[in-house]
């Protein structure tokens, strides 16, 4: 922080600040300060618990971000109306309650590799409140007995990009494999949207 303020303190009067900070942030060399990689970002983005692991309102913001960079790019660069987010909550695609309607595949770590997931931003959406409930539980296809499955729920009630994308790319099943697979997309856009400064440049 006080590098930052030495930073800042060196502009010139109404100068915009986020160059300076971006800057002094970018020239870090000491591990725990040096501006992680697209590398490391991955690593982390794709294995580390988001739903409990860090603040709900962050979560939510980068579940917000991802849906308005897919609506931009849904559009095809026509102009969309802001989106009011203020009544989605964020769901859990595999829920947290899943030994219902989710039996374990085989296997001596299928449990931990669950729970391993289980939380992580690729098996994270968002939907209204209204639609929550009748989601939470349920199993990704319908049953044969005619109860709605989350897919068909999602296709048929949500207009998010994040919902449409998520029923159209993975039509016959949800597990593990289709939660990273799908966290790995989701990073792509990630770092398109918070992409890492240009790092300073060595000297000889």
């Amino acid at each position: 922080m006080l590098s930052l303020l030495a930073a800042l303190a060196t502009l010139d009067p109404g100068a915009p600040a986020a160059p300076a900070i971006t800057k002094a942030l970018a020239e870090q060399s000491a591990e725990a300060y040096r501006w992680p990689d697209d590398a490391r970002v991955r690593k982390a983005w794709t294995s580390n618990r988001f739903y409990g692991g860090y603040n709900r309102r962050r979560v939510l913001m980068m579940l917000e971000a991802l849906e308005e960079y897919y609506q931009c790019d849904s559009d095809k660069g026509e102009p969309i109306v802001k989106f009011d987010f203020s009544g989605l909550e964020i769901e859990h695609i595999l829920p947290q309650e899943w030994e219902k309607h989710w039996p374990l595949p085989s296997g001596e770590s299928a449990r931990i590799d669950r729970e391993s997931r289980l939380h992580g931003i690729g098996n994270l959406t968002l939907v209204t409140g209204k639609l929550n409930p009748s989601l939470s539980n349920a199993a990704w296809l319908d049953a044969p007995s005619g109860a709605k499955g989350k897919r068909a729920a999602l296709d048929a009630h949500s207009r998010l990009q994040l919902n449409a994308r998520l029923v159209k790319r993975w039509p016959g099943g949800w597990d593990e494999a289709t939660i990273d697979e799908r966290a790995g997309a989701m990073f792509e856009a990630a770092r398109l949207i918070w992409p890492a400064p240009p790092m300073p440049v060595a000297a000889a």
